[in-house]
């Protein structure tokens, strides 16, 4: 099995545990239950651009450039930060909420996509 495709199972096999850890966060825990969507939401984003940047950095790989390959991979990790920052202010300037626990939903799925990334990542430049 290619690493590509096998990075892809660990990603659809993380992206289902996540997804059902983070519902079932999200139902029992009545003060993250009015940001359900929101998490749905950083869910997909982030499982999206997991699936798009695994992909780019074995194109890296495959060429044999691993320069390009580091830089990449800290131009995901910048792009990352930047747009969990944004998401962070776009949702309190828009939606203006009465507590601050939409953080905590960010920081989880930031937290979690960053630690399967970041390890996924190392693995497939060795």
């Amino acid at each position: 099995m290619s690493t590509v495709a096998l990075y892809h199972r660990h990603l659809s096999l993380f992206g289902l545990i996540f997804g059902i850890l983070s519902f079932c966060l999200h139902y029992f825990l009545s003060s993250l239950q009015p940001y359900s969507y929101y998490a749905l939401s950083l869910f997909l984003i982030f499982y999206v651009l997991a699936w798009v940047s695994g992909s780019l950095a074995y194109r890296f790989i495959e060429k044999g450039d691993g320069q390009a390959f580091i830089r990449f991979v800290i131009a995901v990790t910048g792009f990352k930060m930047l747009l969990a920052i944004v998401l962070l202010v776009g949702f309190d300037k828009l939606f203006h909420p009465l507590d601050k626990w939409y953080a905590a939903t960010l920081g989880i799925t930031y937290l979690a996509f960053g630690i399967f990334e970041t390890r996924s990542l190392m693995h497939m430049g060795r």
